[in-house]
């Protein structure tokens, strides 16, 4: 294990030279391993100032990690994470974020005057509470003249439906059943009169996962 990287964040899960740099920022705690696929536990050095971190060779996008602190039984998932597929309380998940191919290069943003604005709450929006029923809505939005649809929540929240304001993994998209990068495919294609927006409410955050930063904190 190694610990001279450089990162593009200064947290998280984050792919580094066909291995993966684990960080995260627990001052409260003496000793932090990361344990991936429940099974391999690698210890992360103490950088000082709370940071903790360290490089695994073996470790791979895909695979799922949790943290242990102080030598606890307990396992917690990353505060930083990019992707919960079992929700907010389960494992977080490694990602490489280079992998989905954006497509929304030609587009130059729109003027603020002039925009009527929706503000969608993605699990409560359709029936299904799910990226791709909202996108398919759209059309209806655009007909009684929403211009700009400002989407709510991006972050993971506990339950299948909700409003969002209790967002727990600030960094992870709201799984809403699907892939993370169905996201990413419904909302950037410009086949649509309502253009989004993301929003993430950091005035009301970690729900049902309130305890998850003084697991980690």
């Amino acid at each position: 294990m190694s610990t001279a990287v450089e990162r593009r964040f200064p947290v998280g899960a984050e792919l580094v030279a066909g291995a993966v740099n684990f960080r995260v920022w627990a001052p409260r705690r003496k000793q932090v391993e990361v344990v991936l696929e429940e099974s391999l536990s690698v210890p992360l050095l103490n950088e000082g100032d709370g940071y903790f971190s360290g490089v695994v060779q073996s470790a791979r996008p895909g695979m799922h990690y949790r943290f242990r602190l102080d030598c606890g039984e307990q396992l917690v998932p990353d505060p930083a994470s990019r992707f919960q597929p079992e929700g907010p309380h389960g494992p977080s998940q490694i990602v490489d974020p280079f992998l989905y191919g954006w497509k929304d290069d030609a587009w130059t943003g729109v003027q603020l005057d002039g925009q009527i604005i929706y503000e969608m709450h993605i699990a409560t929006f359709s029936h299904d509470g799910t990226w791709t029923a909202a996108c398919g809505l759209l059309p209806e939005l655009a007909e009684i003249g929403i211009t700009l649809v400002e989407i709510m929540p991006v972050a993971e929240f506990s339950g299948n439906f909700g409003w969002g304001y209790d967002g727990t993994a600030l960094f992870a998209p709201r799984i809403c059943t699907e892939h993370r990068t169905i996201f990413a495919r419904s909302w950037t294609a410009p086949t649509h009169l309502a253009w989004p927006s993301c929003s993430t409410s950091f005035t009301n955050t970690f729900g049902s996962g309130r305890k998850l930063p003084q697991r980690i904190f």
